[in-house]
């Protein structure tokens, strides 16, 4: 078992030592930024298909929790820029109080079915 050991270390080192152990970490990086884009593709498919989702529009009916959760969206008027963007809850939360700069409006929220 030591010799099998001392092999995985002296292989380390070759490793380390190799002057194409850049091009490993590059590819390894590449091939878990790929894997990361995959995973959010797979997962916007999944949200396009509207069977699995429920979108709710009453704001009334969400209790203070759901109101600022990351599956909320609000709509957002930029005063300063004239700009509009979507947000989610969590981040609405922070632009509520910034009044002069922002209007914050309640636009739907998704909830998985």
């Amino acid at each position: 078992m030591e010799k099998h050991d001392k092999k995985e270390k002296n292989n380390l080192e070759e490793k380390i030592l190799d002057n194409n152990i850049r091009f490993d970490y590059e590819t390894e990086f590449k091939n878990k930024i790929n894997k990361e884009m995959e995973d959010a593709r797979e997962l916007r498919e999944k949200r396009n298909n509207k069977e699995n989702f429920l979108i709710e529009t009453d704001f009334l009916k969400l209790t203070q929790e759901e109101k600022f959760h990351k599956n909320t969206i609000y709509k957002v008027f930029n005063r300063k820029q004239k700009t509009e963007t979507f947000v989610n809850g969590e981040q609405a939360q922070n632009l509520i109080k910034y009044v002069n700069d922002y209007v914050v409006m309640f636009d739907h929220r998704i909830i998985e079915g």
